[in-house]
């Protein structure tokens, strides 16, 4: 009996087991059907959520029932930027995450085309309305809005998932919020340290007057209010070059007149030289050039005679110097050209530590390969594309530009060898290719009979 009892016993007791485990199989698919539609949600809403089908009024509605922010991607579908941020940034998983956990998102096609289906055309005229309010003139374009629906922040241009990321922070933080700093700063609430972030916004978003109004606000009852260790600042400036528009500018006097210190400060030799020539150019020299663009040649003493007496001599030279090299090579005197560029590059110098050094020398030294029969002129390009070669070894298009002069001014050996050190760095390339044959048959490889 006792055998019996246990054997019954055993029987029972598995078939309570199995009762118990298959209660758990159970449970487990409830768990899974539960979760199923999280789960297939979480896999097909990659990236943002863009709403469809609501109109503004409905987007509004939708924002302050979830409590979130309103961002709007405006976009054309000629935008080549704005397919990048549609292709690489929006369906980011990180970038979903942040933009979803706070932002009701809408994306609103700004341009027009035949194919345009209903949902574009129906945000034709809040599209319009928006490009005329914010000033929507680059692509794309985004726009920050409170549930509702204040305008707080914008941006523009293609970027990278960090930028963009960046830029939404920007228009959740009170002191970065563009429209709400602009908007205080109409009203007259000025808070002068944070005016220099205001201009360089405006700036970017192509708001330029508006930039540079409130520049010479900061700078004419901000910086020049400050004690004379405080104003000199490489900070500072660095944004009064920016926005230095002419020679009436307060900042002016600053480089014209103590631009030793500034060039000290900026550890530059010419720092404020530069900005004094670029203003010197834009006053006395591009509306003579403009008004007389058809001319052939242009009165170069009288522009001459004008700078220096407002300048003084060493402005004058160098600034009709440049003059004269830009005019000749716009109107193809190559001769002229060749010559006042010369004098430029050996009398003033290039700055070799940066790329446009070495691109300047490259560039004048072709020109040089291609009109010039003066062989002293193509002896000194070619002592220019000795450096730069040295400098630059992997660059084909500079060995290129040496080889053609070697062999213009008959080293073809040598020409030959640099050449084919050229075709190395680039095997690809068929003017490389084309040159190289023409060298190895005596045959010019400049154009006509220079």
């Amino acid at each position: 009996m006792d055998g019996e009892k246990g054997r019954r016993f055993n029987k029972s007791q598995n078939i309570t087991m199995k009762i118990i485990n298959e209660i758990g199989r159970i449970r487990q698919y409830l768990s899974i059907l539960i979760l199923l539609p999280v789960i297939l949600q979480a896999q097909v809403n990659k990236g943002i959520q863009f709403e469809t089908g609501l109109n503004w009024k409905q987007v509004l509605e939708k924002a302050k029932l979830e409590r979130k922010n309103i961002f709007i991607d405006c976009f054309a579908t000629w935008c080549e930027p704005c397919k990048y941020m549609e292709k690489n940034v929006f369906p980011n998983d990180t970038v979903g995450s942040y933009m979803n956990e706070q932002f009701i998102s809408v994306k609103i096609q700004f341009d027009s085309t035949k194919e345009d289906n209903e949902e574009a055309r129906k945000w034709y005229s809040d599209a319009n309305s928006l490009r005329e309010k914010y000033k929507i003139t680059a692509y794309p374009a985004y726009l920050f809005f409170t549930s509702e629906g204040k305008i707080l922040h914008k941006d523009v241009g293609a970027k990278s998932i960090d930028d963009f990321i960046s830029a939404v922070a920007n228009s959740l933080k009170p002191e970065k919020q563009y429209y709400i700093l602009l908007d205080d700063y109409q009203r007259g609430i000025k808070n002068y340290k944070g005016l220099p972030y205001l201009a360089n916004t405006a700036e970017r978003l192509g708001e330029k007057d508006l930039a540079y109004s409130v520049a010479c606000d900061y700078i004419g009852n901000y910086l020049f209010s400050l004690e004379e260790g405080e104003f000199y600042s490489k900070k500072n400036i660095e944004f009064m070059d920016v926005y230095i528009e002419n020679s009436g500018d307060m900042s002016f006097d600053i480089f014209y007149k103590h631009s030793e210190r500034v060039n000290s400060i900026m550890g530059k030799k010419e720092y404020a030289q530069g900005i004094v020539d670029r203003i010197i150019t834009k006053e006395e020299i591009d509306p003579i050039k403009q008004l007389n663009e058809n001319a052939e040649d242009l009165n170069w003493k009288k522009m001459y005679i004008n700078i220096k007496l407002k300048y003084g001599k060493s402005y004058a030279d160098r600034n009709i110097l440049k003059a004269k090299e830009s005019w000749y090579f716009k109107k193809e005197k190559w001769a002229e050209f060749i010559n006042y560029a010369i004098k430029d590059i050996e009398t003033y110098g290039v700055d070799t530590t940066s790329f446009w050094g070495d691109a300047i020398l490259n560039d004048t030294a072709w020109y040089i390969f291609l009109h010039s029969k003066n062989r002293n002129q193509i002896k000194q390009a070619i002592k220019w594309m000795q450096s730069v070669t040295v400098r630059n070894p992997k660059s084909s298009g500079n060995l290129d530009t040496y080889a053609n002069l070697l062999y213009k001014l008959g080293n073809n050996k040598e020409a030959i060898q640099v050449e084919e050190a050229a075709e190395g760095l680039s095997p690809d390339a068929k003017d490389i290719q084309d040159v190289l044959t023409k060298m190895r048959k005596g045959e010019p490889t400049w154009i006509g009979s220079n």
